[in-house]
């Protein structure tokens, strides 16, 4: 069986990624100021944003 992250999960490990793109700041932006990769922040996008 596989593991799947919860959303509490996500909120914890990327809190401050979250609060940058819920600050509007693009992808790109929110990638230089926190090396998370792209696929990642795009992730956490669709699932807190969207």
């Amino acid at each position: 069986m596989a593991y799947k992250k919860l959303k509490f999960d996500y909120l914890m490990e990327y809190g401050d990624e979250i609060e940058l793109l819920s600050d509007g700041l693009s992808l790109r932006r929110v990638r230089s100021r926190t090396g998370r990769a792209i696929n990642t922040l795009r992730k956490l996008r669709a699932m807190f944003l969207m």
